[in-house]
């Protein structure tokens, strides 16, 4: 359902208005974010990853694929705007 509902609540309209203009900030913020975390990762070999879909919908997480040699360069400028790790794997870095 938290992939569809935005489209759902979009068909529906007058409905479900109030809940519609939720899930409307909701996106709002995560397009925000993504551009944040987009303008941070300049010069780094990356890509979205699971970012695109057939319809708009409002994720919990932006997965991020990044070549091994930047890691670090991508981390750095991410813990500058305000992320933190809270994992790291040898393959894997989950930063919030």
């Amino acid at each position: 359902m938290n992939k569809l509902y935005l489209a759902y609540l979009r068909h529906v309209g007058e409905v479900l208005r109030d809940e519609l203009e939720l899930e409307e900030s909701r996106f709002k913020w995560f397009m925000r974010n993504t551009l944040e975390v987009v303008r941070a990762l300049k010069g780094v070999d990356y890509a979205l990853y699971k970012f695109r879909r057939p319809v708009d919908y409002v994720s919990v997480d932006l997965d991020i694929l990044v070549n091994a040699r930047d890691i670090p360069r991508a981390v750095k400028p991410l813990q500058e705007r305000g992320f933190r790790v809270i994992a790291s794997e040898p393959y894997t870095v989950t930063m919030e």
